[in-house]
């Protein structure tokens, strides 16, 4: 579908405020960074939705999930970067192209136990704020198109 979206975790840097005030983001209060999640963490939350299938390229350098939803559109593969064969070290993600909504659900989610995240498309980079405590409806996927 779209391009690839990478996702990092929201810090307390303060050049990462800096940097996305520029796009007027501005950063919620955290009492601790934000960080990835571990294989383990994202195939644990997938089991708990069974109108997803998720299929795994594993080995000990290479980690990739594939998720799958009912309809053919609702897709994403997700990439973890620099796997070292430890499914529960937190890993840099990127969602290689795939279902937009899809991916920003996912985000949305993995907020609630990573903490903020901000996204952004690899053709475009115009970054957007996730927070778990957001509502995750239509006007948010709207955004992120609006970006684009």
């Amino acid at each position: 579908m779209g391009d690839s979206i990478g996702m990092i975790p929201v810090t307390r840097d303060p050049e990462m405020a800096q940097g996305l005030a520029e796009y007027g983001i501005t950063l919620p209060t955290l009492h601790a960074d934000s960080r990835y999640p571990s294989v383990a963490e994202m195939r644990a939350f997938f089991q708990r939705f069974p109108e997803y299938t998720v299929s795994e390229m594993i080995n000990d350098k290479v980690c990739d999930l594939y998720i799958q939803g009912r309809e053919a559109y609702q897709y994403t593969p997700i990439w973890f970067s620099d796997f070292k064969g430890d499914e529960h070290e937190p890993l840099d993600i990127h969602f290689h192209k795939g279902n937009y909504e899809l991916v920003l659900w996912i985000v949305h989610q993995i907020a609630a136990w990573c903490g903020p995240m901000i996204v952004f498309t690899g053709s475009v980079g115009i970054p957007m704020l996730i927070t778990h405590d957001m509502v995750f409806d239509q006007s948010l996927i709207d955004r992120f198109y609006a970006l684009e």
